[in-house]
């Protein structure tokens, strides 16, 4: 089974590798375009992608912000909430729920490993919330019916999509956005672990109702746009060996400082408190 998730890691990792370039060249027309089959030109020197994968708290405008972040001056390898994961790139740091895991790049990234490549192209950035979207069309009979004939054994998840599955798209986009040579589970000290822990735990982790709705009607809105409104009610999302890690711990010392901010926020807006 573990040999069967590192295969299917190593396939969702190349596959969104060159998606991913494909994406950032039609949104952002970069000279010369990202490269398809190497993340080299990637990461923190590239202004792109390295304004995707700064964290919300710092303004990636700001000079001395980039200078710092390149010659590891700042430190954002404990910094969970990037940009990538937020519509536009935009965030509010004193609001860091407000648009979070709602991003074009990561409903796109998601589609493609659990529904079909194809099926991401229908997405674009944004609604009246700035959260991703799905273009009008109408779809095909082969488009109907999704299937992937190089999975051997497959687990309908009925129509709804899982905090797991979330967490795993997130991996895959905030990685290849890094000018990593190869998969690896810490990259310039940032843990590609604690961030699937992270995500896990916003979503089942909230203790005071406010929260929990939050988290719930975030689920929700995945599963109708992503799923419902994207393709035919009878599909399935195959999620067989998209396990990115054997084991989810909610505690980490990577995440205590995104952790603690997130709290804070949560615990400010359960006291009425303007956060």
């Amino acid at each position: 089974l573990q040999k069967g998730a590192n295969d299917a890691r190593s396939d969702d990792v190349r596959r969104i590798k060159e998606e991913l370039a494909s994406w950032l060249n039609m949104e952002h027309t970069p000279n010369p375009p990202f490269q398809v089959k190497s993340r080299g030109d990637r990461g923190r020197q590239n202004n792109i992608t390295a304004r995707l994968l700064c964290p919300i708290e710092y303004d990636w405008n700001d000079e001395e912000v980039r200078s710092g972040i390149r010659a590891g001056t700042i430190d954002i390898s404990e910094d969970y909430f990037l940009r990538c994961f937020y519509p536009h790139g935009r965030a509010d740091p004193n609001n860091i729920e407000k648009g979070f895991l709602r991003s074009c790049l990561l409903v796109k990234t998601f589609a493609s490993i659990f529904t079909s490549p194809s099926s991401s192209e229908f997405f674009v950035e944004a609604d009246e919330n700035g959260s991703a979207r799905k273009k009008r069309r109408v779809a095909s009979d082969s488009q109907k019916t999704v299937t992937k004939s190089n999975v051997s054994t497959i687990i309908g998840m009925e129509g709804q999509v899982s905090p797991r599955s979330i967490a795993y798209a997130a991996v895959m986009v905030s990685f290849n956005l890094t000018d990593a040579d190869h998969w690896m589970e810490v990259y310039n000290h940032f843990s590609y672990r604690a961030l699937y822990s992270l995500i896990i735990d916003f979503f089942e982790a909230p203790s005071d109702p406010a929260s929990k709705k939050h988290s719930d009607n975030l689920l929700k809105w995945w599963s109708r746009y992503v799923i419902i409104y994207g393709f035919d009610r009878n599909s399935q999302i195959y999620c067989f060996n998209r396990q990115i890690f054997p084991h989810h711990k909610s505690t980490s010392a990577n995440t205590l400082k995104s952790r603690n901010k997130l709290s804070e926020q949560r615990a400010a807006r359960q006291q009425g408190t303007p956060v």
